[in-house]
This record gives structure tokens, C-alpha cells and sequence, in this order.
């Protein structure tokens, strides 16, 4: 699978998104919260970010670190942290280590922080207040270019109005 940023499809879906990202020297606080629908592009962004910044990425199904050396992190489904206290409190810390030192956070996740059932309050409470931004739907455009590419990389051509006839019939879901 290739994470390059020419193989990401823009559309007005994702495209506040990729600017956020662009623009992360501005975000408030130095951090941002991507929240998208599964499937939705958030490692995909993550890994444009990380590569445009030199960033560490983590994956919070993992075992978070309290703190990263990098000044910029990036945590992947970040959501996944929420009920286990020791990954809680592992990205409570990352956040604090992050603004004390003045480095940059981005995190992803699937739905907003008060639907991760976040235990630790603290923990909320800096969720809550992070910039954030949204992945939308795809629409029948999106859709077309991204299973053309998912195609594309299991190397199969699909017939000549194939994929136009699908999309006009499938749910609008990643």
C-alpha cells in the first residue's frame, strides 16, 4: 500500500483535512485531532504528515510511550486508547510532554472524544479542547478513484464501466 501524497484522492470530503495538515505550524495549542469515518484516509494522512515533518507515528493499539523524543508525534486511531488507564494515562502524558517541550501532536480517530469513553477526566478534558477537523463521506467521485486504485493495487482491471456502475449502487462508505 502506498501512503504517498499523490496517491491520496482529494475531493471536498477531505480536503479541510489535508489543509490542516499543511498548515500544522498554525494549529492551536500545536495539535489536532483527525476524526474520520473507518477506512476514511486517517493513516494515509498521517503518513503524508510524517513525512512532510519528519514525525514519529504511533498507533495506539500499541503500547503508547509516556513520552516521544521527537518534538512532532503523530498517534493513529487514537480512540482505541480510551478504557485501558494505562493507555490513557500513557496519552495524557504524551500530551502534556508534547505542549511542555513545544512540540506538535496529531492524532486520528473515528469518532469524537466524547464517544471514546474516556475514563481518565484529565484526559478528556484535553481531547475535548483539540483543534479538530473532519472527514466526510465519500461521494460517487471519491468513491470511483479509490476503488480504481484499490484495483489497481491487487492489479486488477476491471471492465470498461464497471467501476461507474458500482459506485452509482453502493453505499456511500469507505
Amino acid at each position: 500500500t502506498s501512503y504517498s501524497r499523490g496517491d491520496y484522492f482529494t475531493n471536498e470530503a477531505n480536503t479541510t483535512a489535508l489543509a490542516a495538515l499543511d498548515g500544522s505550524d498554525s494549529w492551536p495549542n500545536q495539535k489536532c485531532l483527525v476524526i474520520a469515518p473507518p477506512a476514511g484516509g486517517k493513516t494515509h494522512l498521517v503518513n503524508i504528515w510524517a513525512e512532510a515533518t519528519g514525525a514519529t507515528i504511533l498507533q495506539a493499539h500499541d503500547q503508547l510511550p509516556n513520552r516521544a523524543d521527537n518534538p512532532k508525534v503523530a498517534v493513529d486511531n487514537a480512540d482505541l486508547a480510551a478504557g485501558t488507564p494505562e493507555q490513557e494515562t500513557a496519552l495524557f502524558h504524551l500530551h502534556n510532554n508534547k505542549a511542555a517541550a513545544g512540540g506538535t501532536l496529531l492524532l486520528t480517530a473515528s469518532r469524537p472524544p466524547a464517544r471514546w469513553q474516556i475514563a481518565l477526566p484529565d484526559l478528556l478534558s484535553r481531547m475535548t479542547g483539540t483543534f479538530r477537523v473532519q472527514i466526510d463521506q465519500p461521494d460517487e467521485e471519491l468513491l470511483a478513484a479509490l476503488m480504481l486504485k484499490q484495483l489497481a493495487d491487487r492489479q486488477i482491471r476491471p471492465e470498461p464501466g464497471a467501476v461507474e456502475a458500482l459506485t452509482k449502487r453502493m453505499d456511500r462508505s469507505y
